[in-house]
């Protein structure tokens, strides 16, 4: 089949003039441009496809651990304290996590007895121990790492 085919190509070249085989070579690199132009866009779609199946995945498990999360904060409030996760805001009131009132804060991590905290949008830094009052529509957010808030006992 291959000599066949190389027979073939002697026999074109052969009767043909110099722009005729210039012609055809130009024509042949055109061809394989285009296949290789749909091959690349055909791999790119799949790509972006798959990108959005990743995308979608990750947010279903974002959600689900959100969810999860929500549940053990809800449960953690009514034993009096929970954990704040680093750069998350919780907010005080009626719609939110906290309910209007003195909280005692801890590093989470014992490894430090200083952390910083965002109240209201302003970062500072408080230590163990540290009693504060939350009004409604306060918000809390831990900077430096994970803080367990406490409700006090009056």
């Amino acid at each position: 089949m291959i000599t066949t085919l190389i027979s073939a190509l002697k026999n074109i070249l052969s009767f043909t003039e110099v722009r005729d085989i210039i012609l055809i070579c130009t024509l042949i690199g055109a061809v394989l441009g285009a296949i290789s132009c749909l091959i690349s866009v055909f791999a790119v779609k799949k790509r972006a496809k798959q990108s959005d199946k990743d995308i979608r995945k990750e947010a279903r498990q974002s959600e689900q651990e959100n969810e999860a999360q929500d549940t053990v904060t809800e449960e953690a409030i009514t034993d009096g304290y929970f954990v704040m996760n680093r750069n998350v805001i919780y907010s005080v009131g009626l719609d939110g996590k906290l309910n209007v009132g003195k909280y005692t804060l801890e590093n989470a991590d014992g490894a430090s007895d200083k952390f910083n905290m965002r109240v209201n949008g302003l970062v500072r830094e408080y230590e163990s121990g540290d009693i504060i009052t939350l009004a409604d529509g306060d918000t809390i957010s831990p900077v430096s790492g994970a803080v367990v808030i406490t409700v006090c006992k009056e």
